[in-house]
């Protein structure tokens, strides 16, 4: 829903929002497992080379968490 400046909505904003750009590399999550990049980024973590190098590879980390977490809470129960 967009609606205009001063009432409440959603959002505001171009209405034909493109998210497409916030997603990640499904091939990669595919070839090594969201377990499988988070490996790989921490063991990165021990040779960057900047400050916001090591804090790209922490949201990494963090981001694949997350998406395992929610998979455990919204995936299929053992059983049902």
């Amino acid at each position: 829903m967009v609606v205009g400046p001063g009432r409440l909505g959603i959002s505001y904003g171009w209405p034909m929002l493109d998210d497409n750009h916030h997603t990640i590399g499904y091939d990669n999550v595919l070839r090594f497992g969201l377990r499988g990049l988070m490996a790989r980024a921490e063991q990165r973590m021990s040779s960057v080379a900047t400050e916001k190098e090591r804090e790209f590879l922490t949201a990494v980390v963090a981001g694949c968490s997350a998406m395992i977490r929610v998979a455990e809470r919204m995936g299929p129960r053992p059983g049902g």
